[in-house]
């Protein structure tokens, strides 16, 4: 069994990814670790961190095989990142033996939660954060809408954030 979950950044795909962890032994795997490794080994293949139009549709063919070989010898591995899309898991569920899938977002994403997520954007000015917090409720917008558009759970992480996880684990039948 194959788990994806996908979502802009700072959503809480990795949190929810070290739930399925503790609670059911999922092992897992961020693709930000995979974008990073690309990024810096094979700059050719222009694969990189952030936020642009491409990051999704460079990564299809690398994640395409990484996922079906994770598929091979595993009981059940999670794979978790923003380049997991709803298109991206119609292209793949046919080449898998099962597939469960569920998309994070936050349409009301304050400045002050990302403020207070580590490490990320620190010492950046006011405008960086205003920039980006308006890309990932746009992208929570856009993922919403290709969810209901394409039969997959869509959670949003911007009330109850333990009810939300909840609603996630359960889109993935855990």
């Amino acid at each position: 069994m194959i788990y994806l979950v996908g979502g802009p950044p700072r959503v809480g795909k990795s949190t929810l990814a070290l739930i399925a962890l503790e609670e059911a032994g999922i092992p897992y795997c961020s693709t930000d670790m995979i974008v990073g490794m690309l990024e810096l080994g094979a700059p050719q293949l222009g694969v990189r961190h952030g936020f642009h139009a491409d990051k999704a549709n460079s990564m299809t063919g690398l994640l395409t095989h990484f996922v079906c070989c994770a598929d091979i010898g595993n009981d059940a591995y999670l794979i978790e990142g923003d380049v997991i899309t709803p298109t991206f898991a119609q292209l793949i569920a046919p080449q898998l033996s099962e597939m469960r899938a569920v998309f994070l977002g936050n349409s009301a994403l304050t400045l002050d939660d990302l403020r207070h997520a580590p490490d990320w954007l620190e010492n950046s000015e006011t405008a960086e954060y205003e920039t980006v917090r308006h890309k990932i409720v746009a992208r929570s917008q856009q993922l919403r809408t290709e969810c209901e558009q394409l039969g997959y759970a869509y959670v949003e992480m911007s009330q109850d954030r333990n009810a939300s996880f909840a609603a996630a684990l359960k889109a993935l039948d855990l």
